[in-house]
């Protein structure tokens, strides 16, 4: 239990929309969105408020819920209150893919951590938003390329030998003699 003195030093409402506590936030280059116990956001940096294509302080006020798609909302009110049963600095989703929800309407795939926030009303939510749009495309390509490779490898009617920087052989494809390329290759003198 906190006692009275330590609630005073917890933040109130008025302290977490005071200039000097935004000017920290806005100088985080990940998204931070803080809500309320009421599920509004109370703010959100300019980080968030870029990537989610909303002007400055037009997010304040609104509900959580605008930022998630339409059709994840009835899961994430239930996951909100399950997190405020136990506020645990925690990932979002985990095992799941999350997307969230811009002022267009189009959707993106995010990371969300949440943080408990304690204040003078009551424990509010710090989530952190990463925009992972590129780190999936990346992945994506990366995976294509490897499919590519692996499928001329095993399409080719020459025979492939693929070896490390110490000329070991690492890897046969093709129609090789694969059993006799088994060994290491010979180093060059």
């Amino acid at each position: 239990m906190s006692s009275k003195s330590d609630d005073r030093l917890l933040p109130s409402p008025d302290d977490i929309r005071s200039p000097v506590f935004q000017r920290v936030l806005d100088a985080v280059p990940t998204g931070l969105v803080i809500v309320d116990l009421a599920g509004k956001i109370a703010f959100a940096n300019t980080t968030a408020e870029g990537m989610l294509l909303y002007e400055r302080n037009q997010l304040q006020g609104q509900s959580i819920q605008a930022l998630v798609p339409a059709a994840g909302r009835p899961e994430h009110s239930a996951r909100v209150d399950a997190f405020l049963k136990n506020p645990v600095c925690r990932s979002m989703g985990m095992g799941r893919e999350l997307t969230a929800l811009r002022r267009d309407g189009t959707e993106f795939p995010v990371e969300i951590g949440l943080n408990p926030l304690p204040t003078s009303d009551g424990t509010w939510v710090l989530a952190s938003i990463v925009d992972v749009t590129e780190w999936k495309r990346l992945v994506m390509t990366s995976r294509e390329q490897h499919e590519r490779v692996r499928a001329y490898w095993e399409a080719t009617s020459e025979g492939l030998v693929t070896v490390d920087l110490w000329l070991r052989s690492c890897g046969i494809g093709g129609t090789a003699d694969r059993d006799s390329h088994s060994r290491s290759l010979p180093r060059r003198a």
